[in-house]
């Protein structure tokens, strides 16, 4: 796998495998996300758990292909999460669980 190709919901789950179910999982609502981070729903489905003692967990037991994949693809999106998390929402006091989602996802990717 390469690392920093961003992988489809389809793709996730199967490179995934058996470490899919360790993830509670965060519901998205892919209408309420920046276009240009859609490519990232999966994985913040996946890797946006608010909790940091359950999402860092999650990251320990990573395989180290996954870690690497997830580190790099969340680097490829840098700048648009900057833009999205800096936007208006970032006033809201009751923001989006996507909005929430996004940089617990990218919390995941710094504790890599």
């Amino acid at each position: 796998m390469s690392e920093s190709k961003v992988l489809s919901p389809q793709q996730l789950l199967k490179r995934y495998g058996s470490f899919f179910e360790k993830s509670p999982g965060v519901k998205i609502d892919s209408s309420r996300v920046p276009q240009d981070l859609l490519p990232l729903v999966a994985y913040a489905m996946f890797w946006g758990i608010t909790d940091d003692l359950v999402r860092e967990n999650l990251v320990r037991e990573a395989p180290e292909d996954i870690k690497a994949n997830l580190k790099k693809v969340v680097a490829q999106f840098d700048d648009a999460l900057d833009a999205w998390l800096a936007g208006d929402e970032a006033e809201n006091p009751r923001p989006s669980s996507e909005y929430l989602a996004y940089p617990a996802m990218g919390m995941a990717s710094d504790f890599v």
